[in-house]
């Protein structure tokens, strides 16, 4: 996909982590977070004071994974989720906000750079593989463990805060990883420079999995 302008990344996922304050307050987690599962609503209501977009423009969908959860919740039994968005505690069936919050990683690095955080030939799981204690999760989850993430990229050598944001929602231990509140308290959304207007070739997020439509 096409990158598309920082400052309006860091709007984009403002809104997003408000969405999960939201969420995770109320005692759910979404178990699906990914590109393809937000929305930019163009026409949205009002302008975000940082940027051009509508204050109340991204939209989380497709809540057919969300679940209720509590610390005590049993493990589940099966893996949920998409490759390269699922946090390795999910691989053993402990999933928690915190692993919405590695997805959150996830979609901010390929919001800034364009390209996934991990290398694709990791997931090598094949149907009837999901579930939780196959040998196949476990290994992935050991890949996890040791994987390098890139963030030698231009961007992040120019935006310094968000590669330490990225890294830091990426974490393997997921008690390593902000809550949505803190990730939102952190530098790199204190910077108040304005952000562009949306790109011309917005209709390419559209095929890239951030769908822009009408309220």
């Amino acid at each position: 996909m096409r990158k598309i302008p920082v400052a309006t990344t860091r709007e984009i996922m403002r809104q997003l982590l408000e969405s999960l304050v939201f969420l995770h307050s109320h005692g759910a987690v979404h178990k699906d977070l990914k590109l393809e599962n937000v929305m930019l609503d163009a026409g949205g209501e009002g302008k975000s004071s940082k940027s051009s977009l509508p204050a109340q423009a991204v939209k989380v969908i497709d809540f057919d994974t969300l679940e209720s959860w509590c610390p005590s919740n049993a493990s589940a039994k099966d893996v949920v989720g998409t490759d390269q968005y699922i946090s390795q505690e999910a691989y053993a069936g402990k999933y928690s906000p915190l692993s919405d919050i590695f997805a959150c990683g996830v979609i901010l690095y390929r919001l800034l750079t364009g390209k996934f955080p991990f290398h694709d030939d990791m997931f090598d799981d094949e149907a009837g593989e999901n579930w939780v204690g196959s040998p196949k999760m476990a290994q992935i989850r050991r890949r996890l463990k040791v994987a390098k993430v890139d963030f030698s990229k231009e961007v992040f050598q120019e935006n310094s805060e968000a590669g330490d944001l990225v890294m830091r929602m990426l974490a393997y231990q997921e008690n390593q990883r902000p809550t949505a509140s803190a990730a939102l308290e952190h530098p790199w959304f204190q910077d108040s420079r304005a952000a562009p207007q949306l790109p011309p070739y917005i209709q390419e997020l559209v095929d890239d999995g951030i769908v822009v439509g009408e309220a």
